[in-house]
């Protein structure tokens, strides 16, 4: 069964709350966490053979996010009541995408935690890049230039650690899934440095598609980060959010140590 962003995007956007919509949209949310941060470096590109045409998309890490979470929630489900509705349920999806013979060849879950934890420090740079193209357009009152190139450059001398080769290689790995990032990055109960074991991710994901009002926000927040970015980066998934209702992220000014920076990033 293939994993696309767009599916992961529909399911999470479903407005039942029972227990296996919840346990769906878990899945939907871990496949989708799997993709934006681990199928995108070494991603493979084509060159577009008419106009219009789209990157290869690679759900390698999102299969096997999905494989996790479905096998642990199972268990839990399990563990409570053997014979279950959502036990059952739940272990029809996983003979569905492969049954266990999937399941023994997926990655280890520790492996794949470690992983994800790993890839954190391209995705600030990501995050930076996004937060810099918004503010900038935000507040075209303090003329802040606003390409691509600028956003770099600021975050290149604002983390002062990785060149600018090296942040526009990430940038060009992670662009296409960049408004996910941020949108991610602004829920304040994600903290990847926490994650210790696939439970503790699980939680969360579980606590996380409960609420109707941060999946909203959420999905809110990075439809309207891929409507800012859609003008600079190029092929941004515009059919993952159609009629997604846009939500505005919270904005600040650029503060005196920034336009420190600013003047230097445009030279």
């Amino acid at each position: 069964m293939h994993v696309r962003p767009y599916k992961a995007v529909r399911q999470l956007r479903d407005s039942s709350n029972g227990r296996y919509a919840v346990a769906a949209k878990t899945v939907a949310l871990a496949s989708l966490l799997g993709h934006i941060h681990l199928d995108q470096v070494d991603r493979p590109r084509r060159k577009p053979t008419r106009n219009g045409a789209k990157r290869v998309i690679r759900t390698q890490f999102a299969r096997r996010a999905r494989f996790v979470a479905l096998a642990h929630l199972h268990d839990r489900a399990r563990r409570k009541n053997p014979s279950s509705v959502l036990s059952r349920k739940l272990l029809n999806c996983v003979s569905r995408i492969g049954g266990l013979a999937a399941i023994a060849n997926a990655l280890p879950s520790d492996e794949l935690v470690g992983r994800f934890k790993l890839v954190q420090k391209e995705v600030k740079y990501v995050v930076s890049i996004v937060e810099y193209l918004l503010k900038s357009r935000a507040y075209p009152e303090a003329s802040v230039p606003s390409s691509i190139e600028d956003a770099k450059a600021f975050v290149w001398l604002e983390a002062g650690e990785y060149g600018t080769t090296k942040i526009g290689q990430i940038w060009e790995d992670y662009k296409l899934v960049a408004p996910y990032l941020y949108a991610l990055h602004l829920e304040k109960t994600f903290q990847p440095s926490k994650i210790e074991r696939v439970d503790d991710a699980l939680s969360w994901l579980v606590s996380f598609a409960k609420s109707r009002r941060r999946l909203d926000r959420f999905l809110g927040h990075a439809a309207f980060v891929m409507d800012a970015l859609n003008s600079v980066a190029r092929d941004q998934r515009e059919r993952d959010f159609a009629d997604v209702s846009r939500v505005r992220p919270p904005l600040h000014p650029f503060n005196v140590e920034d336009k420190e920076i600013l003047p230097a990033s445009i030279d």
